[in-house]
């Protein structure tokens, strides 16, 4: 999965690449429209701000490995992260992400990996 491009694609060029949404969200308390894909049967929930993606969540990502550096499953260069524990790592040197970050399933997979574009936190 190629995470660069859909994260720098807006959201008619993602449907039109990947298809349309399997599912839309309408939690009140997040103020980015929440639209569910499957790309490369995947699960994918994905925040757009006007139609850009600022936040993007793979549950349980196909054959992406919780090795020495998963950012590689993801078509991203092999950062080294800026934590790194038994079940998560995360970065903040990935260029066009405010954040990556990883959770380690108990296969040596992932359980998820969220990509922070540019979303912004209400504190």
């Amino acid at each position: 999965m190629d995470i660069n491009d859909i994260s720098k694609s807006n959201r008619s060029q993602i449907e039109k690449k990947y298809g349309k949404p399997t599912a839309i969200s309408h939690d009140k308390s997040i103020k980015y429209d929440q639209i569910f894909y499957s790309i490369n049967e995947n699960d994918v929930y994905i925040e757009f701000e006007k139609n850009k993606p600022v936040w993007i969540l793979i549950q349980n990502p196909k054959k992406a490995k919780f090795d020495s550096n998963p950012l590689i499953y993801f078509n991203l260069e092999a950062y080294k992260p800026d934590f790194s524990n038994y079940a998560s790592k995360s970065w903040s040197n990935v260029p066009g992400f405010k954040e990556i970050s990883v959770v380690s399933d108990q296969d040596g997979g992932l359980a998820q990996i969220v990509f922070n574009i540019s979303r912004k936190f209400n504190n």
